[in-house]
């Protein structure tokens, strides 16, 4: 990371953002609505139950902190 970058860092670690940015991984859970819609289509719940947690982590679906 270049050196504006890491100012970025230590600013948003100095007033809270950065705490306050993602859920940890291990406090994820996927929203209802998702596995809801998954059971409507087979082939993406098939997928989906393929997947690490860590690759969950990492979908478009993964919830931020409000």
């Amino acid at each position: 990371m270049q050196k504006p970058g890491m100012e970025q860092v230590r600013a948003a670690r100095s007033d809270d953002r950065w705490e306050a940015t993602y859920t940890p991984g291990s406090e994820m859970t996927v929203p209802g609505d998702f596995l809801t819609a998954l059971e409507k289509h087979s082939g993406a719940k098939a997928f989906f139950k393929t997947q690490s947690g860590q690759n969950v982590y990492t979908l478009p679906i993964a919830p931020r902190r409000q």
